[in-house]
């Protein structure tokens, strides 16, 4: 090979390698001497990370007061007498229940007596609407009204385990089920002015889960 051919490879790759060293200088000084040149870097804005996450979850308790409930999307469960979030708030059960016969709330044991008058339990007796508000405290209902309230949280219970609703801390609390099953085989309950024929019921506010507090 010619010697003036090797002299002219070798001063091209030297100006090549000189060439490329300049340009990464000029580079790097560039990016010292404006530091605020904005990179281009794909960095998605909060609103396409917004459209990307997915939805909040919804709240899983109900706070302790009815408007608290209210605001955080919880339901009204008379059966339970219990305010509910929705994913443990099963609406087709309760209304199975609500239907099983015309059921009656008093504000009063009174109401549930054999020997007060019609017109006394009249005034006693809340409206369906008003206790469906769920606004009540307490209330006074029937001993059968106390019965097919278990079996109504049995099948709660039941129709959560296949998936059909969420477990609620009041029906994953066992003491419950102890309670009920109290109710159910206690004998001699009734008496001849139906005192003993009453239970009383007491609002809640429960959360999503097992083993919650009542």
């Amino acid at each position: 090979m010619p010697a003036a051919y090797h002299h002219s490879i070798t001063f091209i790759g030297t100006l090549l390698v000189i060439l490329t060293t300049v340009a990464l200088s000029i580079f790097f000084i560039s990016g010292l001497n404006f530091p605020d040149t904005p990179l281009h870097l794909v960095i998605p804005s909060s609103k396409q990370q917004q459209d990307h996450d997915p939805p909040p979850a919804p709240p899983s308790h109900c706070g302790n007061t009815t408007t608290t409930a209210r605001a955080l999307g919880c339901h009204f469960d008379p059966m339970s007498f219990s305010w509910l979030p929705a994913p443990c708030y099963d609406a087709e059960l309760t209304t199975q229940f609500l239907g099983f016969q015309p059921w009656q709330w008093f504000s009063s044991p009174e109401g549930l007596s054999a020997n007060t008058t019609s017109a006394r339990r009249d005034k006693e007796e809340v409206p369906r609407e008003d206790v469906l508000r769920g606004e009540n405290e307490y209330l006074y209902v029937s001993w059968e009204y106390h019965k097919l309230h278990c079996t109504y949280m049995w099948r709660k219970m039941h129709r959560a385990v296949l998936g059909m609703a969420e477990m609620d801390g009041y029906i994953g609390n066992y003491h419950h089920t102890e309670h009920c099953e109290e109710i159910l085989t206690r004998q001699g309950m009734g008496d001849e002015d139906g005192s003993k024929g009453l239970t009383v019921i007491r609002r809640k506010f429960v959360s999503c889960g097992f083993g919650l507090p009542t």
